[in-house]
């Protein structure tokens, strides 16, 4: 072997070797389980990349890419990392857009043929931004261009040739196509998503990367429960429910107890899309469980978002059970919560949800005052559906306001009012 081909080596095994821990140091906070976080610690952690990465112009501007090209992409590729980190943490797309610069520069340096580990991971962290991008703008053509850079990165990064970067990107696919998914609605789009959170399974230890498997795990839960929505495929929905359960493995109140209510409130979705496709009220009651589980959890003063769409979720599933049981006591609490969540949930931030509270806490006012002859929430009811239409107008949710029209002309059927 020559001196050239040695040092070459050499220097290969060195750029491997500083991205392998620049990608580790960057990359585990990326498309991980999405947790509300101090507004003061995210600027906290903006203004300290953005630190990094002013270093990092300035190491630039002392280092020529053809007098050292592989140290000249390394810092593109710190820079691009450092970018990446401020736009996922409170700052603009442009700064997205200026990570995916950076490493495209990087790229120039490390050619397939010859780097191909490097390669792609450089690929697969511009498919994490271009995702984050398209998450941002909701732009479907972005989103598709991510999951096309990541089955570029799979070229590479295969599991026999390095498991855990693998499993990495074949995660970050499922969540892109998990987003794209949903964005289009199309169930084959979300089945291509299960399928790659069970390959990224493949290449992950419970015991070596607990975080990770619990992580993807939850993911392919989201993954099974929309397209079991959408396919009303109730095997993919009961699947949802175990791969739930096995992210709280790891993700257990003690341990990690905000990651752990958001998947019981997710769990409880589920259980829920179960309730509604089945008779009798044992999957609703389990639905009613899981959500008073999260709601322990969420603090009233740091995640009143959560909370309330929480609350939200367990009123439909208590008024479907009182409904179906004839339990004025299920409808009752049905009205609390929904009353609860109304007090923090906004019209102007969240007409669709907001109008469909009122209109269910209507129901279920409508039925305890057919049920008891109390005039007093006939009235309430009313009140309610008034509200719903308020926002659900026949021009612009033509379907949504004629079900609450008719909900509406019942109430007022039963106070003895004309229509």
């Amino acid at each position: 072997m020559s001196c050239n081909s040695s040092a070459l080596n050499a220097s290969a095994r060195a750029i491997r070797a500083r991205f392998e821990r620049c990608f580790v140091a960057f990359v585990a906070s990326i498309l991980s389980i999405s947790i509300v976080v101090c507004g003061h610690a995210t600027l906290a952690r903006a203004a300290v990349a953005e630190d990094i990465a002013d270093r990092y112009r300035q190491e630039l501007q002392g280092i020529g890419h053809k007098q050292a090209p592989l140290k000249w992409a390394e810092a593109q590729y710190s820079l691009g990392n450092a970018l990446l980190d401020i736009g996922q943490h409170g700052g603009s797309a442009a700064k997205l857009a200026e990570a995916i610069d950076a490493y495209r520069a990087a790229l120039t340096q490390i050619p397939r043929s010859r780097f191909p580990l490097q390669w792609a991971a450089v690929s697969n962290n511009i498919g994490i931004a271009t995702f984050a991008i398209g998450e941002r703008t909701n732009e479907v053509d972005t989103i598709s261009e991510a999951v096309t850079i990541f089955r570029q990165a799979l070229e590479e990064r295969t599991l026999s040739r390095s498991p855990a970067d693998w499993a990495a990107t074949q995660k970050n696919l499922g969540v892109a196509l998990l987003g794209l998914g949903q964005r289009k609605s199309d169930l084959s789009i979300l089945t291509e998503a299960v399928s790659a959170f069970d390959e990224a399974l493949k290449g992950l230890d419970q015991e070596r990367s607990p975080a990770d498997w619990a992580t993807t795990q939850m993911h392919l839960g989201d993954a099974l429960a929309r397209s079991g929505e959408l396919g009303s495929d109730m095997d993919k929905l009961s699947r949802a429910t175990g791969a739930y359960q096995e992210s709280m493995k790891e993700f257990s109140r003690d341990r990690r107890p905000r990651a752990w209510a958001i998947i019981q409130s997710r769990l409880g979705n589920v259980f829920q899309m179960i309730g509604t496709r089945e008779s009798g009220v044992r999957s609703l009651s389990r639905a009613v469980d899981a959500y008073r589980n999260a709601l322990e959890v969420f603090p009233r003063e740091e995640a009143p978002q959560q909370r309330a769409q929480t609350q939200i979720a367990l009123g439909n599933a208590l008024k479907r059970i009182g409904e179906s049981q004839k339990d004025p006591i299920r409808l009752d609490e049905a009205i609390r919560v929904y009353r609860e969540a109304l007090q923090v949930l906004k019209r102007q931030d969240s007409p669709g949800l907001w109008a469909s509270t009122q209109n269910n806490l209507g129901s279920a006012l409508a039925i305890l005052g057919r049920k008891e002859a109390d005039a007093t929430k006939l009235r309430e009811s009313v009140s309610a559906f008034q509200a719903a239409l308020d926002e659900w107008t026949p021009e612009h949710a033509f379907h949504e306001n004629e079900i609450v029209r008719r909900n509406l002309d019942r109430a007022l059927l039963a106070l003895g009012k004309p229509k």
